[in-house]
């Protein structure tokens, strides 16, 4: 029952209540009444107005759960271990320290039984949409971007189906010196294939890295490379569950200990910003790149945003160059407009 009703039932039960009673001896109960119904007006005006506070004001029609807080605030953390290594200094520091950077990408496959069954086959990367086709990501990182793929397996044995590992090695740019990096590095992307049915578990992961510490090792020239936490970036490429099938993924986590860096956040899927993009800042995560309309999230959009890290020129470069990428492809956009439906 609503709110309002309940207040009609209650105020019919209290007029017979006074009825029966009469009288001017009953003033003071009925000075009550009237009280009691000002502070259930009250109550009523009160929820009324926080349930229409957690709609999103840039999401016509979409109500924003509650602020996410199953782990510990950014102000919480600074006070207990002090503030991390922010983004960008923590990424310059592993580079002269290491010689490399990595990022860590996972993409659901595709599913949509009006692309067809090689394009929207969820089970099967080789074709998918997202991963083996023209534009998905194991495909144009090596065709039409450049990078080198120096390792590809049939994943983990449990819950991903394909691994490839990308490398690129990097001229320091003049953004790069003023960082103290003059030795030309490797830039690492390991990119991980989710079958379909296991989207929710694809679009957990990268918190769960940036916030746990989950890493993977591997062997790269006699180097061992970190992916997962040990990355200065860590994403997800695909479709977008959450919006029909809302959960919290922080709240899915153990008890993490804080961690010592800042490690960048980016989900390129349909409308991840309305529900990802605040929790992710709120929990002292580094925003690198949102979509806050619907997008087709394809390799070229994770390209552009690798062209940002490769010339050293961070923070709003991650979105202009990822716009940019996107305005190649997908022609009937502008600029400007894939400026709007991209943010960070």
């Amino acid at each position: 029952m609503s709110p309002k009703a309940r207040l009609h039932v209650w105020l019919d039960q209290a007029g017979k209540f006074a009825a029966r009673s009469g009288g001017a001896s009953r003033l003071l109960p009925a000075a009550g009444f009237i009280g009691g119904v000002f502070l259930f007006l009250v109550l009523v005006v009160f929820q009324e107005r926080s349930g229409a506070d957690r709609r999103d004001p840039g999401a016509a029609g979409t109500t924003v759960p509650p602020p996410l807080s199953a782990q510990p605030s950014k102000a919480l953390r600074a006070a207990v271990v002090g503030e991390p290594v922010d983004f960008e200094s923590a990424i310059a520091a592993g580079i002269r320290g290491e010689g490399w950077v990595s990022v860590s990408l996972h993409v659901a496959l595709y599913e949509d039984g009006r692309r067809g069954r090689k394009l929207g086959d969820g089970a099967s990367p080789a074709s998918n949409m997202y991963w083996g086709a023209l534009f998905g990501v194991d495909n144009f990182l090596v065709n039409e971007a450049g990078w080198t793929r120096i390792h590809s397996d049939e994943g983990n044995g449990r819950s991903i189906v394909r691994r490839s590992i990308f490398r690129k090695t990097v001229e320091p740019t003049a953004a790069w010196v003023e960082r103290g990096i003059e030795e030309p590095f490797d830039l690492f992307v390991l990119a991980q294939a989710w079958p379909h049915a296991r989207i929710r578990e694809a679009m957990t992961q990268p918190i769960r890295e940036a916030m746990c510490g989950d890493r993977t090792l591997f062997d790269v020239d006699g180097r061992k490379v970190s992916f997962g936490a040990g990355s200065a970036m860590v994403g997800y490429l695909g479709q977008n569950q959450m919006l029909t099938d809302y959960w919290d993924p922080f709240a899915m986590l153990d008890d993490c200990p804080p961690r010592p860096t800042q490690i960048g956040v980016f989900y390129l899927a349909p409308r991840s910003g309305v529900l990802m993009h605040r929790p992710v800042v709120d929990h002292g995560l580094y925003s690198v790149l949102f979509a806050r309309e619907i997008i087709t999230p394809e390799a070229y959009i994770f390209n552009g945003m690798m062209n940002a890290l490769i010339s050293g020129e961070l923070g709003d470069d991650f979105m202009s160059e990822a716009a940019a990428a996107y305005t190649r492809y997908q022609k009937s956009l502008t600029l400007t407009q894939a400026q709007l439906v991209l943010y960070r």
